[in-house]
């Protein structure tokens, strides 16, 4: 997570926030019964629990995942995302 913080040090805010949602792409990825797809995860990001609405335009990720989360995940040529090495989610 510290490539991460280096990157937005600049704002607060956006780091807590990019924070946020590494956290909740590495939950989904690792808690998933089955290989989840990046626009899949782009979806779970739109989702607003507290406003409860789904807003694509203003919610997804302008970085790419894999940014948001280091080397810690890849995105394979067919968009499923996973751990670089499995062990990782044990």
């Amino acid at each position: 997570m510290l490539r991460i913080g280096k990157a937005s040090l600049k704002n607060p805010n956006q780091l807590e926030k990019r924070l946020q949602r590494a956290k909740l792409i590495l939950t989904l990825v690792t808690t998933s019964q089955r290989a989840l797809y990046a626009h899949e995860i782009q979806g779970a990001l739109a989702i607003s629990l507290e406003e409860q609405n789904v807003d694509f335009e203003n919610r997804h990720s302008r970085f790419p995942l894999d940014d948001l989360c280091g080397p810690i995940i890849q995105i394979h040529q067919n968009g499923v995302v996973d751990l670089i090495h499995p062990t990782a989610k044990e």
